[in-house]
């Protein structure tokens, strides 16, 4: 069997017998707001008890282009107190803070780039000015409308 450890990403390969025994283990999914920095990690909070997860940014890999303060509807999965991973929205709103100013002609597909609050660069629709906020897919990272 082909495993991925939950805590470090590694690929673990395994053999195992007929008869072996696997222990299952219990790993809650719990709903959390995302709240703020702190330093190198991204702080959540959770919705029903109010108890404070750290999580590394480097664990976050795609995840923090989507994260902003306040972002809640995550999803995360705990062991032993300790969040193992997150599941965001499938679409978050986001503020536009860099762009050309915006065009009102529709020329029907005309796209220019975008830099959003969280740093992460998209490509929206001609018309759309800087500070708006825009709805952005987090499967697909691409725009999806104004918010």
């Amino acid at each position: 069997m082909r495993f991925n450890n939950l805590k470090t990403g590694q690929k673990v390969n395994e053999t195992f017998k007929s008869d072996d025994m696997l222990k299952e283990i219990d790993c809650p999914k719990v709903p959390v707001m995302f709240s703020y920095i702190d330093g190198d990690n991204y702080v959540f909070m959770n919705n029903e008890d109010y108890s404070q997860y750290l999580l590394n940014a480097d664990d976050l890999e795609d995840e923090k282009k989507y994260i902003s303060e306040g972002l809640g509807g995550i999803t995360a999965l705990l062991w032993d107190d300790q969040i193992l991973a997150i599941e965001l929205p499938t679409n978050v709103e986001l503020e536009v803070v860099e762009t050309n100013p915006g065009s009102k002609s529709s020329g029907a597909g005309r796209t220019k780039p975008a830099k959003l609050s969280t740093g992460y660069e998209i490509q929206v629709p001609e018309f759309i000015e800087p500070h708006e906020i825009v709805k952005v897919s987090t499967l697909t990272g691409k725009f999806i409308s104004r918010a």
